[in-house]
C-alpha cells in the first residue's frame, strides 16, 4: 500500500505505442475488410440494424465493464 502523496507512472517509448497502433489498425482494418467480404458474399446481401438488435446487443453488454485505454 502507498502513502497518498505517491504518484506511479509508468512511461512506454514512442516506438512501442506506435507499434501497438499500426498492429491495432491493421487487425481493424482486416477485420472491415472481412465483414465487407461476408456482406457481398451473402445471398441474403446486407441487412438494417433493428432496434430489436439494438436492444439484444444492450442486454448482450449489460454487465461489461468499459475501461479506456491508456
Amino acid at each position: 500500500m502507498l502513502p497518498d502523496n505517491i504518484l506511479l507512472m509508468r512511461l512506454e517509448p514512442p516506438e512501442a505505442a506506435e507499434q501497438e497502433a499500426e498492429g491495432d489498425s491493421l487487425m481493424l482494418g482486416l477485420f472491415l475488410d472481412f465483414l465487407s467480404r461476408q456482406a457481398l458474399e451473402s445471398n441474403a446481401g446486407p441487412c438494417f440494424y433493428t432496434e430489436a438488435m439494438a436492444a439484444d446487443d444492450e442486454d448482450l453488454l449489460a454487465d461489461v465493464a468499459v475501461s479506456s485505454p491508456r
